[in-house]
């Protein structure tokens, strides 16, 4: 003011100064008293404390409920729409190895359209804290499928399925990646490829699902029997792979009132018991009988003859 002396201008600032002091003491005290529980807020090899860990979720969870402009000074409005961010990244210190705490911090960007961003931090989880981790990778892999990067999704499924041991789920995800791309060759190369690598139950299951894959969405039942039979070629003595091998067959069987004779889709089923329950088998006795049994009970549902003796 125009003649005001410094002494009357000092007091009249001063308590400008402390009722602003004041207000964001009020203004900023839900948030600092979140934050008192909180102790770790760098980075260690260690696992975040639970207790620490639920002391940042009642954070994120206060501050994503605030409404827009108070969250922080609310002569800076514009700073609302990143501070959930900054919080979200000074959480990811102490936190990078809480898995689920990137994927919600990518959910949080993806609802706010910032696809990019969420996109950065998928890349930052997978490519640096969990690069060994299956999950990770194929959840950043649906993510660039859902967002048009498709090439990215098949560098993010290979990745998985080259990570030791071989696990049917990253098979699984590469093929059906394919699969909803309308890429029926790319899907058969990644159930191929999951035959080379499974073994025991893991591969009986991933044939059996690759098998009613071919029956049921691409019409071609000869190929998935064909599938099992190399994998059956690769582990004789699976007994799983057998009972695919017979559901595979048993399954383009049609029932007797349907057809005069025998059908040849009975006669390959009734062929494939005949080398499972044979003196030469690999199976072990325990096995075939089992095998004759549960071939008997699918013939007594289709009406048709059980005609392989045991």
């Amino acid at each position: 003011m125009r003649g005001e002396d410094e002494g009357a201008r000092k007091l009249r600032v001063y308590a400008l100064l402390e009722a602003r002091y004041h207000f964001y003491v009020a203004f900023h005290a839900p948030r600092r008293a979140l934050e008192e529980p909180i102790r770790r807020r760098y980075y260690h090899v260690a696992p975040l404390p639970a207790a620490e860990l639920a002391a940042w979720r009642r954070l994120l969870s206060w501050g994503a409920a605030q409404p827009t402009g108070h969250v922080c000074d609310p002569l800076e409005p514009e700073m609302a729409e990143v501070l959930p961010s900054f919080t979200y990244e000074r959480c990811l210190l102490p936190g990078a190895s809480v898995r689920s705490l990137w994927k919600e911090y990518a959910l949080f960007l993806e609802g706010k359209g910032a696809v990019e961003d969420a996109r950065g931090v998928l890349a930052r989880a997978s490519g640096v804290f969990f690069r060994d981790c299956a999950p990770m990778l194929l959840y950043h892999a649906q993510f660039e499928e859902a967002h048009g990067g498709l090439d990215a999704a098949r560098a993010l499924c290979a990745a998985t399925c080259a990570l030791p041991p071989p696990a049917i789920d990253a098979y699984l995800a590469a093929a059906n990646l394919e699969r909803r791309a309308g890429n029926t060759d790319g899907m058969r190369a990644a159930f191929a490829a999951a035959v080379d690598a499974l073994r025991g139950e893991p591969l009986a299951a991933l044939v059996r699902h690759a098998a009613a894959v071919e029956r049921k969405l691409c019409g071609d039942h000869a190929r998935g029997v064909a599938l099992i039979e190399s994998a059956i070629a690769r582990e004789p003595a699976n007994e799983l792979l057998w009972d695919a091998a017979l559901e595979c067959a048993t399954s383009a069987v049609v029932p007797a009132a349907a057809g005069a004779g025998d059908s040849p889709a009975y006669q390959a089923a009734a062929a494939l018991l005949e080398r499972m329950i044979a003196a030469d088998s690999p199976l072990p006795p325990p096995a075939r009988r089992r095998a004759w049994l549960r071939y008997q009970r699918r013939a007594d549902e289709l009406g048709r003859p059980t005609r392989p003796s045991g």
